[in-house]
């Protein structure tokens, strides 16, 4: 039987509790701080705070075994604490609760004060405090927050251009894919809807958690580009574009160009046929089976192989229009690799071979003519004298 005994009381303010104890040289009882713990819970005092320097002190004087008797504060009653964190742009305070070891909990009053006390008057989060209360401990949990601010948007702009879209190879009723038919070009016409102007937004002002006005960034007026070809601004809408001329749209930063004619680097299968309401400046070769068509001028700076040229206006290549095979067969129907070149202005050319050449107006040819059909309403020339 251990000859040792200990009890426990609470002190007259009711905060600490006391350890008595009496030790004989007989003492076999070992006390740790588990059985500490242990104890203090089974006398009703498991939520209080074991002190320390106590438990250390009872520990050692069982371990000495020496007659001994006296009382060590041994745990004590401690309130709950609470700390209250605001963020550095004073759109949130965050609540901080130590609980409570057997002493006071916080309440919805004491965390009401506090909030009071640093100012905060706006955005309280209700649940969040109800729940920190309830749960008597919180770690940095957000209790009030203000409304971000609504920042203005800067200007937009929005291509009315629906039918803008990438050329990709045509397929034909029966299935079979023309790799040289892209699709058609898209033409703007005078009057049309190019682009709408999005004019920039103010945003909306907000409170911070002291109620503190906070004012937004206000978005950037960006207007339409400055030199825009072929469009005008609407009389009556200033934020709507439209084209002045029939032509290309091209889209640029802040605005849409419309260009009247069409610069292509060559014309082959990786541009496809070029149908265009306008002028086409072609500054390589327009290559076997492709096809020009346009209502205005067509200008070449390479050659023509068996090609399909129709122009509105005048023709004119620097190089040479070459054709395969004869220009009819035996039957008098035309070649289908022949090139066939017809203008309502006039058409120029280096020399031709296997080729058919139709103009309005005249055909001037600077070298020779080989296997091909001319026709025009006024002159043929051919050669420089």
């Amino acid at each position: 039987m251990d000859n040792a005994t200990i009890s426990f009381e609470l002190t007259p303010d009711e905060k600490t509790v006391l350890a008595l104890y009496e030790i004989d040289d007989k003492n076999t009882l070992t006390i740790n701080h588990t059985w500490l713990k242990d104890c203090l819970k089974e006398n009703g005092y498991g939520d209080l705070c074991i002190l320390d320097e106590g438990a250390a002190t009872l520990i050692e004087a069982f371990k000495d075994c020496d007659c001994s008797s006296g009382s060590v504060p041994i745990a004590k009653k401690v309130d709950a604490e609470v700390n209250l964190r605001i963020s550095r742009d004073k759109m949130g305070a965050y609540l901080t609760i130590l609980p409570a070891q057997g002493g006071e909990k916080i309440t919805l009053d004491q965390i009401k004060t506090l909030l009071a006390d640093k100012g905060i008057r706006h955005g309280f989060i209700s649940e969040a405090i109800k729940s920190a209360i309830l749960k008597g401990e919180a770690s940095d949990t957000l209790i009030a927050a203000g409304k971000p601010v609504k920042n203005g948007e800067d200007a937009k702009f929005i291509c009315l251009l629906s039918e803008i879209k990438i050329r990709t190879p045509q397929v034909k009723e029966n299935g079979n894919i023309d790799f040289r038919d892209m699709g058609e070009i898209v033409v703007a016409k005078p009057g049309q809807e190019l682009m709408r102007r999005i004019p920039a937004t103010q945003g909306k002002s907000s409170k911070d958690i002291f109620g503190e006005v906070v004012n937004p960034r206000l978005g950037k007026d960006i207007p339409f580009a400055k030199g825009l070809q072929g469009v005008e601004q609407d009389p009556n809408d200033p934020n709507l574009l439209r084209a002045t001329v029939t032509g290309q749209p091209i889209i640029v930063e802040n605005g849409v160009n419309i260009e009247d004619t069409m610069t292509v680097k060559e014309v082959n299968l990786t541009t496809g046929n070029i149908i265009f309401d306008g002028s086409v400046i072609v500054n390589g070769d327009v290559e076997n089976g492709m096809k020009v068509h346009t209502t205005g001028d067509i200008h070449i700076a390479g050659m023509v192989e068996s090609a399909d040229l129709k122009a509105g206006g005048d023709i004119v290549i620097r190089g040479a229009i070459i054709g395969r095979g004869d220009v009819r067969d035996k039957k008098g129907n035309f070649n289908t690799e022949t090139a066939t070149i017809y203008a309502d202005g006039s058409i120029s050319a280096k020399f031709i071979e296997n080729s058919y050449l139709e103009a309005q107006n005249c055909i001037y040819i600077q070298d020779w003519v080989i296997k091909s059909e001319l026709y025009a309403l006024n002159e043929i020339i051919v050669g420089n004298n």
